[in-house]
């Protein structure tokens, strides 16, 4: 549980930058030398988020260009935060804005320098996922990579959302998939933007995450002609298709020695950006396979009144093993003793992948089944298993089973998210407390 930075003493100054997602500011702590960078969350329901970069950066553990974790919890309104060095520089993209294309020599020492960041943080299973030009900061020649909000270890079962930036992201996360080759993929659009000051594809002329991510499924990709020869000797080893087909390589003076012959452009069949263009980016993605394309798609189905159509691109991602299409394909599929065999079956295969939704539905419907709860048993373990990760819905459903105290912590753990019924719960505890035992 995030508790209170204790008393508070962090003085906020001036705005550093943020999203949707949260606000980043520098400040200062009367008792610690230096300035540091609070980021503080906008919105409780991303909570997961924030944890997510804090787990990475103790990861980290204060590597040479990563920032380090200096505290984390509530600030003084009680909003969600984490404090961390402040790392100097301007951001990679206002700078290339600003300066023009780098040379090839300026190119590759901020690629190394990358190499070294990523080496490190893929020796103990943790993907960054969001390698662009705005999280990564130049001072001098040092960079630093911040914002690992979006970060993933290996061995989970990637995460449902997809939280990084369409024009960056390696094709095998619209597939649910990820690894050190995701990384890489982006590292190697991040070269030939640094080298030309030009996005992947045509990401710069059209404005739709959609088309930037069926861009790197499907389009035929047309390299800067003032690529230079060094940059893309390097960078095209990174930007095959297929992960198996990328040089993993951490040091680029081994890289040029073995520079690949892979043809990027003939490793798969591609369409040209004008066949792609003013299409339907959401269904074009479907078509061609990609599992976070047809569950989007079905949600959007559902949302306008088309279940049948919906269900069939659901069937179509859960035919592949895509985690979330089955689960979603057990909630949609009717309830009724003519699916029950159906759905439990979605939702067991969804589970043992490690879909944490999936084992808090399956605990969901056990109870309903009448089984027990007490612990050891195989409903207490699916929801303990998705509490785990943090999935509110299953802390609220676990804190019933649970003695008081254990049942309160729970309950503040799903709170930190904003779940309303663990918080409607607390506060009906609280007022008990409040109101006085008359005999």
């Amino acid at each position: 549980m995030l508790q209170s930075l204790g008393p508070w003493q962090y003085r906020i100054e001036d705005r550093l930058g943020g999203g949707g997602l949260a606000q980043t500011y520098r400040c200062i702590h009367p008792d610690l030398p230096g300035k540091f960078a609070i980021k503080i969350l906008k919105n409780p329901t991303h909570v997961n988020t924030l944890l997510r970069e804090v787990r990475a950066l103790i990861a980290l553990d204060g590597f040479a260009g990563v920032p380090a974790l200096i505290d984390h919890g509530r600030d003084q309104r009680g909003q969600l935060c984490m404090v961390t060095t402040l790392m100097p520089g301007v951001r990679l993209d206002y700078h290339v804005r600003r300066t023009g294309p780098l040379s090839s020599a300026d190119t590759l020492g901020i690629v190394q320098q990358l190499l070294d960041i990523l080496q490190h943080a893929h020796s103990k299973g943790l993907l960054h996922k969001d390698i662009k030009h705005s999280n990564i900061l130049l001072e001098g020649h040092r960079v630093s990579l911040i914002d690992w909000g979006a970060s993933e270890f290996t061995h989970e079962l990637p995460s449902e959302t997809l939280r990084a930036k369409s024009s960056y992201m390696a094709p095998e996360c619209y597939f649910g998939q990820h690894g050190p080759g995701s990384d890489f993929y982006s590292l190697g659009w991040l070269a030939v933007y640094l080298a030309t000051g030009r996005e992947p594809f045509h990401c710069s002329e059209v404005k739709d995450k959609h088309y930037w991510a069926v861009a790197h499924l499907l389009e035929q990709p047309r390299w800067p002609r003032d690529l230079p020869r060094e940059v893309s000797a390097v960078a095209l080893q990174w930007l095959a298709h297929s992960p198996s087909l990328r040089n993993i390589a951490y040091d680029l003076t081994q890289l040029k020695k073995t520079c690949s012959s892979i043809a990027v452009n003939a490793e798969r069949e591609t369409i040209e950006f004008e066949a792609i263009v003013g299409q339907d980016y959401l269904l074009l993605g479907a078509e061609h396979g990609a599992t976070t394309f047809q569950c989007e798609l079905a949600n959007r189905l559902l949302d306008t009144g088309q279940p049948e159509a919906a269900l069939a691109w659901l069937e179509a991602a859960a035919k592949q093993g895509y985690p979330r299409a089955q689960r979603l394909l057990a909630k949609a599929l009717p309830d009724d003793a003519e699916h029950a065999c159906r759905k439990h079956q979605l939702l067991q295969s969804a589970a043992e992948a490690g879909s944490p939704a999936a084992h808090y539905r399956l605990a969901k419907a056990m109870l309903r089944q009448g089984a027990s709860c007490s612990p050891g048993s195989p409903t207490r373990k699916q929801l303990e298993f998705a509490a785990s990760t943090g999935q509110a819905g299953a802390l609220v459903l676990l804190a019933r089973h649970l003695p008081p105290l254990s049942c309160r912590l729970a309950l503040e753990l799903a709170a930190e998210s904003g779940h309303p019924a663990a918080i409607k719960a607390l506060q009906k505890q609280d007022q008990c407390k409040k109101t006085p035992d008359i005999h």
